[in-house]
């Protein structure tokens, strides 16, 4: 059975197919004041707005029910070329809280949340039937295409043993049941890295766990950090120049941030442990930069160089919140916020939807030219004995236009004496945490060296930016020539 046919559950869920770009959408790339309000907050009325997509040139947005006061709690489509005067185009429908309310994933020129949709070439949405649209399950365990592995949140039973499933039909028993909070005491979000999978607490702040599951049918307990009550609401990974770190945003007992450095999953280590007052619940991530409530932080240093002023007033008198999302698209980042308290008093809203709602702001100065790059991947450069049977993750944190995601512009070839053979046919699953899953369709040949080659130029961003290239080598058998040796990248570009 070719693997295509067997990715996980079929799930009927938000597919949105791209029409051809058309000029008069998209995102504005100019010069701005970064910090600057441009807009918002939009639609209080749809109530808490934790999830902000921009795709086909069209933003949309997913309000939460659960946590918001009385709404609409419609989906909308935006277009946002001219950031200042956002124009909603379109009410979509009552939300689906795809991804546990709290994420997406595309593949190719679909995006996944719990609707199916169409957009023509002037961006008009219309909903659409009869798209099987598969993946794994609505939690975080399914956001690294095709692993599926038990989600634990403090808000649901945490005793029930966790199962993981690798590429399997609808209905197939797990391949592994397994109890990680008895084993381990965290209670967290799965994560999935090649061989390794990793549990990152949630707000219990129960710490982090590492596993190989290599052999998914038997996962080994790798390493446990539990010192520092390291946990955040929702973490999720970060790639920094080849490794992988996990931040968690936390609001208790106060606000502020973890780190945990991931790339050694036998030794996790604590890097910064950050207060900050606010909020800080998710995060979405630029190069290297996290945005988190209203901060940007540098996680090269762990420093915030920049500070949005939620107490601004927009032009309509409404208060702004940014909690709940903050989509970096060029140099704007969308928000959406939650309920703050208080009243409001702008006409024809209720004073129930104080900072709710999307805003637009700027979170840099100049227009953003830099291509989108590789901050980590898994397997490792030069890995041995890579299981025939995972994917390949690799971390692009940027708003990519998933249409240019494909086998033109990200190839796994087989080597032989180190000459590339004939191209893996694979799936391609990008995911709204910045992981991008690469799917072979078969399973990979046993004693084989592998490249992956994401080609200069290839993958777009979406203000339009090519992809910086770059590319690594890995085996399935014990040994692979030039082992260990730098990944090659063709260019680097900082600006």
């Amino acid at each position: 059975m070719a693997r295509q046919d067997r990715i996980g559950a079929a799930v009927l869920g938000l597919c949105i197919a791209l029409a051809p770009e058309v000029a008069a959408l998209g995102v504005p790339n100019v010069a701005q004041t970064p910090g600057a309000l441009l807009s918002g907050p939009n639609a209080p009325e749809a109530g808490r707005t934790p999830v902000i997509a921009f795709h086909g040139d069209m933003l949309i947005t997913f309000p939460e029910a659960p946590g918001s006061p009385p709404g609409d709690y419609q989906v909308r489509a935006w277009d946002i070329s001219d950031a200042a005067n956002p124009v909603e185009t379109q009410v979509l429908g009552y939300t689906r809280h795809g991804f546990m309310a709290h994420g997406f994933i595309k593949r190719g020129e679909l995006i996944n949340s719990g609707y199916t949709f169409d957009v023509d070439a002037a961006g008009t949405v219309s909903e659409a039937s009869g798209i099987d649209f598969r993946m794994l399950g609505w939690t975080h365990g399914g956001m690294s295409v095709p692993w599926g592995v038990t989600n634990y949140w403090s808000y649901g039973d945490t005793s029930q043993p966790a199962e993981i499933y690798l590429d399997q039909p609808y209905g197939a028993p797990p391949l592994a049941t397994f109890n990680p909070v008895g084993d381990t005491g965290v209670i967290g979000h799965p994560f999935s890295f090649g061989r390794y999978l990793f549990f990152a607490s949630d707000q219990s702040r129960s710490g982090i766990a590492s596993y190989d599951v290599s052999d998914p049918a038997n996962p080994v307990l790798l390493d446990v950090l539990a010192d520092g009550a390291v946990g955040g609401y929702w973490p999720d990974p970060v790639g920094i120049n080849g490794k992988l770190y996990f931040f968690f945003p936390h609001d208790n007992p106060a606000g502020g941030f973890h780190v945990v450095d991931a790339t050694d999953p036998t030794d996790l280590k604590l890097l910064a442990d950050v207060p900050l007052a606010g909020n800080l619940n998710y995060a979405q991530f630029q190069d290297e930069y996290a945005f988190s409530e209203r901060y940007k932080i540098d996680m090269r240093t762990f420093e915030v160089v920049l500070e949005l002023d939620e107490d601004a007033v927009s032009r309509d008198g409404e208060p702004i919140d940014t909690s709940q999302f903050s989509l970096p698209i060029g140099n704007l980042v969308v928000t959406g916020g939650i309920f703050t308290g208080g009243s409001c008093s702008v006409p024809g809203f209720s004073s129930t939807h104080c900072g709710t709602g999307m805003s637009i702001w700027a979170h840099a100065a100049a227009p953003d030219t830099r291509g989108p790059f590789v901050g980590y991947h898994a397997p490792a450069n030069g890995e041995t004995n890579y299981p025939v049977t995972h994917p390949i993750q690799v971390l692009i944190h940027e708003t990519l236009k998933s249409e240019t995601i494909n086998a033109a512009t990200v190839r796994l070839m087989p080597l032989v004496d180190g000459v590339p053979g004939p191209q893996v046919a694979a799936d391609y699953w990008f995911a709204s945490n910045d992981i991008l899953s690469i799917v072979p369709q078969q399973d990979l040949r046993s004693d084989t060296v592998y490249r992956v080659e994401l080609v200069a130029d290839g993958i777009r961003d979406a203000v339009g930016n090519g992809m910086q290239p770059y590319s690594f080598e890995f085996s399935t058998g014990n040994a692979l020539a030039g082992a260990n040796t730098p990944p090659t990248i063709t260019a680097i570009d900082t600006s």
